[in-house]
């Protein structure tokens, strides 16, 4: 699955890739840079950073990506169920909530996440 994952990634996608370095857009973006500035031309550059982005994806838009790029069904299957039957409470001092269910977000620190997150938007 990360192959095919990888695979569906565009070019542009450096993060979380074997073989591919944010330095190299770095070095890209010091040429473009070089470039505008030796033909003064105008340069608008922009950049993205997503607070807490790793819990902003919902669940569904993650499987509907998946079933695009024709990932084995069986795989979406499992991913389904762990994602789509997980709760959680929320514990300060001696209280506790109840049990909510999670619909959004993917499991930080799990080596997959990241290449799950960047599917829906790519």
């Amino acid at each position: 699955m990360e192959r095919i994952l990888d695979e569906n990634q565009p070019r542009e996608q450096a993060a979380f890739r074997k073989g591919y370095s944010t330095t190299d857009h770095i070095h890209t973006l010091n040429q473009v840079i070089e470039k505008s500035n030796e033909y003064n031309l105008p340069l608008c550059v922009g950049f993205i950073d997503y607070e807490e982005a790793f819990d902003s994806v919902e669940h569904f838009a993650i499987f509907d990506a998946l079933r695009q790029i024709n990932i084995n069904e069986k795989y979406v299957n499992i991913l389904e169920n762990i994602y789509q039957n997980a709760t959680a409470k929320v514990r300060i001092d001696n209280m506790e909530s109840e049990l909510f269910s999670i619909k959004r977000g993917v499991r930080q620190g799990n080596p997959i996440s990241p290449k799950l997150f960047q599917q829906p938007s790519k």
